[in-house]
């Protein structure tokens, strides 16, 4: 099943069988409608962030009680007219 909010933007997804839920994603948006959080079923969770412009900056997984996953966030750059210019992925738990 798929749910939406008051604008239709996807706020979750979840597969149900007779036994309970299977899995399910929630998105948490901001006020200027960007995903800011993405949940998952076993507590975990992504972070991400914006610069200025509005350009996705970062992401970062966490498990349920804050700890940051290991090998699970992102971060690009982007230059003075929105090109990115810097990627980079993986990493330990610190980054």
């Amino acid at each position: 099943t798929r749910g939406f909010d008051l604008w239709n933007r996807l706020t979750n997804v979840q597969s149900v069988v007779a036994t309970g839920v299977v899995s399910r994603l929630d998105w948490t948006y901001d006020a200027m409608g960007r995903r800011v959080r993405a949940g998952w079923a076993d507590g975990s969770y992504w972070v991400y962030r914006y610069d200025p412009y509005g350009q996705l900056e970062s992401g970062r997984r966490y498990w349920a009680d804050g700890r940051p996953v290991a090998g699970q966030q992102f971060e690009y750059r982007h230059d003075a007219i929105g090109n990115r210019t810097v990627g980079g992925w993986g990493g330990d738990e610190l980054g």
